[in-house]
């Protein structure tokens, strides 16, 4: 017995295996923790992203929402980035203040500890079930800015088509619009000063002619040198365009002025120069289409009349008849010119006939192009604005530089309306966001058979009854850039409305405090603008164009867009 104890003392045979054992636990604790540890940093990068993203939404709420609401939200939504009902947000590290609102938050989250007995009974950690893991972010909005937002809106008449959820895209725009408003209303990062200009726009763009009668810059007096184009200037009958609405009202309500003009001659189109009185060109001249050859039968119509080799004259807008029983209108005239441009039929009009718009069929008569509801100048009142974007409706062709030029016209502080703050005012911003779903047009007619070449627009015609061009470069009556040639045909007058259009987009580019311009492009799957439209809608915006030019292609894009574009002028930003 003495001899085997002995033996036992002296046997280290099973020494190895208590150390090993001894040995495990801190191995096993070791492995474990990094382990845990791996999984709770990968939680804790969601759960920071998680954070980060809710502080961020949580300061683009109203400006009414209370603390306690925005508490209860940021909890609601830190629950849904993370996946998990365990995320908390201690109320002792939640604080918000206002003017301007900034939130400080801290979350917490347990996770997973798979080996927290094996550090308890090594005793390096407390946790036996889990580790906490916290993420934290402050968000401040900017100090509230003024703005001033112009909306440009395409109205033309392919707005009445669908995209390919068979949603209209005219109503997918008054959603969008509506939705930018209502961001605009809300948003701390907008001051209560901020305002916002709605310019719809088709072949022109329209003002409240009631409003403006006695504007110094209307040509009442027709001092421009464009105001008599396509009309006798015989003032024994008028003095002026105005006067001839005067006159057509009487016969038809609707044909009194609804408040177009005819674009400026360039460069004075292409800029916001201020209206001069020395200048005669600075005035603005009612736009007035003509009543063109014929007999007044309201459609197209194929007349009697010769205009030199031509021995029959057709007319796209023809709403009087050229022969009167007056003495004072005789004799009646023989050729397509004199017809055109008589002025004692507009003095008692007869054999009228007066087509009014339906559906996208534009109107006959002295507004044949005025289409467009009028432009609201800047305004606080979002409501009302509102108003006016649900009665935007569909008709007309597509003036993409006249939207862009009277958008320009309202956020300027020197031009005829003068409702913009200077430019290089401290904590104010210019906004032009202008979307369209096609691009620059401007119709032709027969060319064998019309002495005009094309229908009536705010640049008058290809070919006006006086000889005038739309493109006579040097000439008092010229509307387009040096180089532009004068249309012929619609590829002609694309090409002229691109370059007058870019000419306009580079001058608001150069200026001393450019105005920040935003452009759509919605171009749905079975209406698509082509590329050369899209690229003249990517060199109007501003740089970087990643930013500032977007193409929608349904009504879900084209309200994302409107929202990504006033997120990003209201911009947000984490402090911490």
């Amino acid at each position: 017995m003495p001899l085997r104890l002995a033996r036992f003392r002296t046997d280290e045979r099973g020494n190895l295996a208590i150390m090993f054992g001894l040995s495990l636990l801190p191995v096993m604790g070791l492995t474990g923790a990094a382990i845990d540890y791996s999984q709770a940093t990968t939680l804790r990068t969601r759960l920071q992203a998680a954070t980060d993203a809710t502080a961020l939404r949580l300061c683009q709420l109203p400006r009414t929402t209370t603390a306690s609401e925005i508490q209860t939200k940021a909890l609601a939504w830190m629950k849904s980035y993370t996946g998990s009902d365990v995320v908390t947000l201690p109320a002792a590290d939640f604080k918000v203040t206002d003017d301007p609102r900034t939130i400080e938050m801290k979350s917490v989250m347990p996770s997973p500890a798979y080996f927290g007995k094996i550090y308890n009974m090594i005793g390096s950690t407390p946790y036996i079930n889990a580790i906490p893991v916290g993420a934290s972010a402050r968000c401040a909005a900017p100090v509230p800015q003024d703005f001033e937002i112009a909306l440009v809106l395409d109205t033309t008449g392919s707005m009445d088509g669908t995209d390919k959820k068979g949603i209209s895209k005219i109503v997918s725009l008054r959603k969008a619009a509506k939705d930018f408003v209502d961001f605009v209303a809300d948003n701390p990062a907008f001051s209560a000063q901020t305002r916002i200009a709605l310019v719809p726009f088709a072949s022109s763009v329209a003002v409240e002619p009631t409003t403006l009668t006695n504007a110094v810059w209307l040509d009442k007096d027709a001092k421009s040198p464009i105001h008599w184009n396509n009309f006798e200037s015989d003032k024994a009958y008028f003095n002026s365009r105005f006067e001839i609405f005067d006159s057509l009202k009487n016969k038809y309500t609707d044909w009194k002025w609804a408040g177009c003009f005819e674009s400026l001659p360039y460069p004075l189109n292409a800029t916001d120069s201020g209206f001069d009185p020395a200048r005669n060109e600075s005035y603005y001249v009612p736009m007035l289409a003509p009543d063109e050859p014929g007999d007044g039968s309201a459609g197209s119509v194929t007349t009697k009349y010769k205009s030199g080799s031509v021995t029959r004259q057709t007319s796209s807008n023809s709403y009087l008849d050229d022969s009167t029983s007056k003495s004072y209108c005789k004799p009646d005239p023989d050729d397509a010119v004199s017809a055109e441009k008589r002025a004692c039929k507009y003095a008692n009009p007869t054999g009228a006939s007066n087509r009014p718009a339906s559906g996208l069929n534009v109107a006959n008569g002295p507004n044949y192009g005025c289409t467009s509801q009028p432009l609201t100048r800047l305004t606080t009142d979002f409501t009302g604005l509102k108003a006016k974007i649900d009665t935007l409706y569909s008709r007309g062709a597509t003036n993409i530089q006249e939207g862009l030029i009277w958008g320009w016209r309202t956020l300027s502080p020197v031009s005829v309306f003068g409702d913009g703050v200077a430019y290089a005012k401290p904590n104010s911003r210019k906004v032009l966001i202008l979307m369209t779903d096609g691009e620059n047009t401007w119709n032709p007619t027969s060319q064998s058979t019309s002495i005009n070449k094309s229908v009536y627009s705010s640049f008058g015609y290809y070919v006006n009854a006086d000889g005038t061009k739309a493109a006579d470069y040097g000439k008092p009556t010229n509307r387009f850039p040096q180089g532009t040639a004068n249309p012929l045909d619609a590829d002609d007058a694309r090409a002229a409305m691109d370059k007058l259009t870019s000419t306009t987009c580079a001058n608001i580019t150069n200026m001393g405090t450019p105005i920040e311009v935003f452009t759509i492009g919605f171009s749905v799957d079975n209406d698509k603008i082509d590329q050369k439209g899209i690229d003249l809608l990517a060199g109007c915006a501003s740089k970087p164009t990643t930013t500032h030019a977007f193409i929608a292609n349904d009504s879900t894009a084209l309200l994302n867009v409107f929202r990504q574009i006033a997120t990003s002028i209201g911009a947000l930003r984490l402090t911490q």
